[in-house]
């Protein structure tokens, strides 16, 4: 039922068609001509990506009603309880998921073809993230993990994926499915919205590649807002529903993070 609505968001309107396979799939500067995984990206602008003030930074004009949804995002409650509200697709995820969703996006030029470990303090692998299939091995049993203790481990090049018995303490993933659950669960992931993101036209370039049982009715409604085309920020929020407004700071961090939401106005730059 939720494919064919969102089948149906897809084709009403130019805010999902209007970009090339080009645009949908840029990869992360920095990442060199090997990068497997793609993130939010755009063609080039007069400023590097990581030069963007955060989501807290001034924007362009005064907005009101985002700094109203940011506070009421803060006081959403802990991640703990924000994952309780999750749909079913997260049901078996837990803070370690959040945890390796954030360090992906944060250590996002660092990866390239090769597989990489994530392991913690005491060097135990807590996961593995095969770059070319988008996918990551998250430990069935990972046991105390918190924020700060999980780190990056590259493997060579000969490396391959986890086999047998080591697999089957595993349970795989997509990479899409930990930056969504990322966006929504841990409330400083939506600080990584740029200031200029926000400053500008919002595009919803692509649907999230999310199963279809993570998303809420309130994201269906919210794709629907942006099938209609560009908005400015304002004008979004002014057409909420009042019940998705203490979501909406989780909802924008979870499409920009997987790589769906884009300002319209750094594709009319002249290239």
């Amino acid at each position: 039922m939720i494919e064919k609505i969102l089948l149906r968001i897809a084709n009403r309107g130019p805010g999902l068609s209007r970009l090339d396979a080009a645009d949908t799939s840029a990869a992360p500067a920095g990442c060199g001509e090997g990068a497997a995984l793609h993130f939010p990206a755009s063609r080039q602008t007069t400023e590097p990506p990581e030069s963007l003030p955060p989501s807290g930074a001034h924007v362009t004009g005064h907005l009101p009603l985002w700094d109203a949804a940011k506070e009421a995002h803060y006081r959403g409650g802990s991640p703990q309880d924000r994952a309780l509200a999750l749909p079913p697709a997260f049901a078996d995820y837990s803070m370690v998921h959040a945890l390796i969703g954030g360090l992906i996006w944060s250590e996002r030029k660092c990866i390239k073809a090769n597989i990489v470990h994530i392991v913690n303090r005491s060097g135990d692998v807590v996961a593995a993230v095969y770059p070319k299939d988008r996918t990551v091995a998250v430990r069935k049993n990972p046991g105390a993990v918190g924020p700060g203790t999980l780190s990056f481990k590259e493997l060579p090049p000969s490396a391959g994926p986890f086999e047998g018995e080591q697999a089957s303490h595993f349970e795989t993933v997509t990479v899409h499915m930990l930056l969504w659950y990322f966006g929504q669960v841990v409330p400083d992931a939506v600080e990584n919205l740029p200031g200029k993101l926000l400053g500008g036209k919002l595009l919803l370039r692509k649907l999230p590649l999310v199963a279809p049982n993570a998303l809420h009715v309130r994201h269906l409604q919210l794709i629907r807002l942006f099938s209609a085309g560009p908005a400015r920020l304002q004008a979004l929020l002014t057409r909420l529903k009042p019940e998705a407004t203490g979501f909406i700071c989780a909802d924008l961090a979870s499409l920009y993070l997987t790589g769906c939401l884009v300002s319209n106005e750094l594709f009319e730059q002249p290239v």
